[in-house]
């Protein structure tokens, strides 16, 4: 983050906490966020922030052992604005330790290049650790496979114990048992290997871009 945002310069006087932001919006010449900083004494970080020349407001929301919320107006919101500036969307939340931001956004590829001009005019060094084409969930599946998948779901094929069995999952929708074992095999690999990958990222898409 370059020099002058509060949240790297208080980040950095203190190393050891982690402010997550919770979510955030523009205003018209500043910043709205909900903020938790999480420290072994976060009452000591709070009046950094308040005094902070970048803080408008800081109005406490939440406290509890090792962390608190609070709601702040800042005259740098400089991520919510670039975004809304390249039309992205940020994924909430957002942590920030030691002046550095990880951050997950989504948008079309033109947008994100236009997000990247915004940060090398703003003078923030950053690196793209992946990019991911995301399809739409009913873009993962055939339409017979979501059918197939949504009816064993709706039966009860996947409780414990099960309200269907496969023969008769296979009869409901006029398929043979061997068809809709198949099918819905396909659909479950296809389901769970998205959903792994959610978790853990795309292998071999990682970079390094300055």
């Amino acid at each position: 983050m370059p020099d002058g945002v509060w949240v790297s310069e208080v980040t950095e006087r203190y190393p050891d906490a982690t402010v997550c932001v919770l979510s955030a919006v523009p205003s018209d010449d500043s910043g709205i966020a909900l903020i938790t900083v999480y420290a072994d004494d976060p009452d000591e970080i709070v009046p950094a922030i308040e005094s902070h020349p970048g803080i408008l407001e800081a109005e406490l929301v939440h406290e509890s052992t090792g962390q608190v919320t609070v709601q702040i107006e800042t005259r740098t919101p400089m991520l919510v604005l670039s975004a809304q500036t390249s039309g992205v969307l940020i994924d909430f939340p957002v942590r920030i330790s030691d002046g550095e931001v990880t951050l997950e956004v989504s948008g079309a590829a033109d947008r994100l290049a236009a997000l990247f001009e915004e940060f090398d005019g703003a003078g923030v060094e950053y690196r793209v650790e992946y990019i991911r084409d995301d399809p739409r969930p009913e873009e993962l599946l055939t339409e017979a496979q979501r059918d197939l998948l949504l009816t064993a779901v709706e039966r009860g094929y996947y409780e414990t114990p099960r309200r269907c069995s496969l023969t008769e999952l296979a009869e409901e929708v006029g398929l043979a048992k061997s068809t809709c074992s198949e099918t819905l095999q396909r659909a479950e690999g296809t389901v769970i290997e998205a959903f792994v990958e959610e978790l853990t990222g795309p292998i071999g898409l990682q970079s390094d871009v300055q």
